[in-house]
């Protein structure tokens, strides 16, 4: 039993060192580290030994791991992969993060927020424009839409658009039959949730025995499965911990650095992404001498 401690469940593809930077952030009284290594990601850096053997981190063996791709349901398998692991013991709460995240308040703050709030699902929904979303699930997905070129780009835009007058023939037949016995929900893919939520997300999968087989066919499926599972099984949500800047307008947030300060710091969030030491090492440094446990 853990149920004292959070489980911190990373999903994780380039950068030991930074990785290695933020667990280091954690305190190791109060967080267990779950660590999901990409399939095609090497082991062989000498920060990944570093990582391995800091003593609150559990990294999944390689065959518990998967070649993660954008738009796929590769990730989402990754993360049920870190939740299965996790969650054979009871934890306080469990929370996703990516690797390249990071604290940009104190842990035990985090800590606290989780404990008074552990009865939520944090995440933030999607509560507008919500059709831009559902189309991922209602038509057919072809290997253009999980390219994100130039070309790519524009035969996704004319596909899902209104321009395309034929979409009535792509709606999925699964999709018709699906949404009988489920109600589909959107939100960020970094999402929290508690014991009883984990248990309860394994429960679904096993009693809508089509809904993992629909999803693997969806576009983007890390940002509806869990959101559509907990939402349907009654859990309450309340918004998420992280700081995302989605001002750039493109398929990924923007990555962090030093003008970005004082917004995060507004924000009142307790962690943030997208950062990467190459690009911007130095607020990730201000981070690390602030919040480092």
């Amino acid at each position: 039993m853990k149920e004292n401690k959070v489980a911190i469940l990373i999903c994780f593809h380039k950068n030991f060192h930074q990785l290695f930077r933020f667990i280091k952030c954690f305190d190791v009284s109060l967080f267990d580290i779950f660590v999901h290594i990409d399939r095609k990601t090497t082991r062989e850096d000498p920060y990944y030994e570093k990582v391995k053997n800091l003593p609150n981190v559990s990294i999944l063996n390689e065959e518990n791991s998967f070649d993660v791709n954008w738009g796929k349901f590769s990730l989402v398998e990754a993360q049920l992969s870190l939740l299965k692991e996790a969650s054979k013991n009871e934890y306080l709460y469990y929370l996703f993060c990516s690797g390249q995240d990071f604290l940009v308040r104190k842990s035990k703050s985090l800590y606290a927020y989780l404990k008074d709030n552990r009865e939520f699902c944090l995440n933030d929904l999607v509560t507008s424009d919500v059709s831009r979303f559902e189309r991922r699930n209602k038509y057919r997905i072809f290997e253009f839409c999980y390219k994100r070129d130039f070309l790519s780009k524009i035969l996704k835009k004319i596909y899902f658009s209104k321009l395309n007058l034929f979409k009535f023939l792509f709606i999925r037949s699964d999709y018709k039959k699906i949404i009988k016995n489920v109600k589909f929900y959107y939100g960020s893919n970094w999402i929290g949730i508690n014991y009883g939520m984990a248990k309860e997300v394994f429960d679904f999968i096993n009693s809508i025995r089509g809904f993992p087989d629909f999803m693997k066919k969806s576009l983007i499926p890390d940002e509806s499965f869990f959101q559509t599972i907990l939402i349907n099984k009654g859990f309450k949500f309340k918004e998420g911990v992280f700081y995302i800047d989605w001002s750039e307008g493109k398929s990924s947030p923007k990555i962090l650095n030093e003008s970005d300060y004082f917004d995060i710091i507004k924000s009142n969030k307790f962690l943030a992404r997208k950062f990467d030491e190459k690009i911007c090492d130095s607020i990730i440094q201000k981070f690390e001498e602030e919040v480092g446990s």
